[in-house]
């Protein structure tokens, strides 16, 4: 796939991210927990200014000759589209307690991770810091998760999870 549609797809994908995560605070948030579940929703929305500023870079840089391909299919990243959309069912059916909400957020973010990573190389210009710079910077957004863990007061699965995206995340990240 040719880098301008693949940054356009996971730009797509990020924009996504907006929208479940006000879902989630509207439907489990609380005096305690609203601000950190808008505040992860401000992160995806940081996220998708990121991919947008990668495809003003790439778009620049298509004048100056031809694009790399990138190493995915149409198929893959609707494969992902779907996994979303299951998460994102999932945030608006049912009764969804705070710890579940928390758990498809997990999830969430790890699907997240693995999409920055995969694309990042392959973006022109200065995106691939950029890209590389929102996972030294999902730092904090990790901290968000883990003060919304100790509000609910989950067991310390999700915890070990929160701890492995940042663990992953730093590692990437230099």
């Amino acid at each position: 796939m040719e880098i301008m549609a693949a940054l356009e797809a996971f730009r797509d994908l990020e924009r996504r991210g907006i929208e479940f995560y006000r879902r989630l605070g509207d439907r489990v948030g609380d005096d305690r927990s609203a601000r950190l579940w808008r505040e992860c929703m401000h992160t995806e929305a940081s996220h998708q200014t990121i991919f947008m500023l990668c495809l003003d870079w790439a778009h620049m840089w298509r004048w100056t000759g031809p694009k790399p391909d990138v190493p995915v299919e149409p198929s893959d990243l609707a494969r992902e589209a779907e996994a979303l959309a299951a998460l994102e069912a999932e945030a608006g059916g049912g009764d969804l307690t705070a710890a579940a909400a928390l758990g498809l957020a997990l999830r969430w973010e790890e699907r997240e991770l693995s999409r920055v990573l995969f694309i990042a190389p392959h973006a022109p210009g200065r995106g691939k810091g950029q890209l590389l710079a929102m996972v030294k910077e999902a730092e904090a957004h990790y901290d968000d998760l883990a003060a919304l863990n100790r509000l609910i007061g989950t067991d310390g699965e999700l915890l070990e999870r929160i701890d492995g995206l940042r663990a992953r995340a730093r590692e990437a990240a230099g």
